[in-house]
């Protein structure tokens, strides 16, 4: 729960921002360098499997398409629609495949609760008007790299569910944000090093606290995969969209605020059967 408001936090940031994969990308770098010193102190920091360097490196890859695709996404649509749909489809993919690929097992509640998280996400993007206009949805420039989001999203959440089984949260967290700069680096530089100096020279305190406070959000979650099947951890996440669909409406007055208001308390109420 303390996850998902701060993860909220950081986009409704990030889609105000002017350069808004720029600004992700300095969030992560603020990470790596203000923690390395807590790194060394770690027990053979760098001594791993092979496994584990492979959930490494493909984790840190699908972050960097995640952080890069969101930050096309916010550039094109609105939070209140584009949060949801990348956050969402990643609500529906991981159970799926967490089944049949970790041998995980989804009680019926279970797929209920996640089955009202679904049709909350589907109450979101509904346009409003009479009830004859249900299969007219709302739809922004940005829904393409909304999905994208989301696969990339499942991805590194699969790998991760694994990765914390092989090596301790801390070390993985750490590492899969390094091995995040190593694919996400040369995607922001493409436009050169103005556009990080303007954005770090307009913005330097809210990214470093952000750049503090990214990773033990992230930790929380991977601790959670400790307790609890990826399925559920994933949906209970999802409050967050209660918050960033409310902060959408109202905040950015992004509009449609009562069908968005209901998709959220749709979405609750599946992550309170859960």
């Amino acid at each position: 729960f303390v996850a998902g408001v701060f993860h909220v936090l950081w986009n409704y940031l990030a889609k105000s921002s002017d350069n808004k994969i720029v600004f992700l990308w300095i969030i992560n770098t603020v990470f790596i360098v203000t923690y390395l010193p807590i790194f060394f102190l770690l027990d053979n920091p760098l001594v791993l499997s092979v496994k584990g360097w492979m959930m490494v490196l493909i984790s840190g890859l699908s972050h960097a398409i995640y952080f890069w695709s969101l930050g096309k996404a916010y550039e094109a649509g609105d939070l209140s629609l584009v949060y949801p749909l990348a956050r969402g489809s990643s609500v529906f993919l991981v159970p799926i495949l967490s089944v049949p690929l970790l041998a995980e097992q989804l009680s019926v509640i279970g797929g209920i609760a996640i089955g009202l998280v679904l049709v909350g996400i589907f109450v979101l993007h509904m346009k409003p008007g009479p009830w004859k206009n249900l299969g007219h949805f709302s739809n922004t420039s940005g829904s393409m790299w909304a999905l994208l989001t989301g696969g990339a999203i499942t991805l590194f959440l699969l790998v991760d569910k694994v990765g914390v089984g092989i090596i301790d949260p801390i070390l993985y967290t750490y590492l899969v944000f390094l091995a995040t700069a190593v694919f996400f680096t040369p995607m922001v530089l493409v436009k050169g090093v103005s556009p990080i100096q303007k954005t770090w020279r307009g913005q330097s305190v809210r990214l470093i606290i952000l750049g503090l406070l990214m990773p033990v959000a992230y930790a929380l979650i991977l601790f959670a995969y400790k307790l609890a099947p990826v399925a559920y951890v994933v949906a209970s996440r999802e409050i967050r969209l209660v918050f960033g669909t409310i902060i959408g409406a109202f905040a950015l007055k992004e509009g449609n605020a009562p069908l968005r208001i209901s998709g959220a308390t749709l979405i609750a109420l599946g992550v309170l059967i859960l």
